[in-house]
């Protein structure tokens, strides 16, 4: 499978419900997934996404840029 340029990835907060949703429900086929890191790859036709269950072993924060004066007139 070729995967797209651009795959968004979702941060989810339960795995399980989440798999089952875009699996059962939406008919997303699994290419690949680490269950055990709360991770999957997933296809419908030319759609792709990822799902990532967040605090299961990765954690994201709010990064900052490092020129704190972006955006400011």
């Amino acid at each position: 499978m070729k995967s797209n340029s651009l795959v968004p990835e979702l941060s989810i907060s339960d795995f399980e419900k989440t798999l089952e949703f875009y699996t059962k429900i939406l008919g997303f086929t699994i290419e690949y997934q680490r269950v055990d890191e709360g991770f999957a790859f997933l296809s419908l036709g030319e759609a792709q996404l990822m799902i990532d269950e967040i605090g299961k072993t990765r954690t994201w924060t709010r990064c900052e840029s490092p020129d704190k004066s972006r955006g400011k007139s």
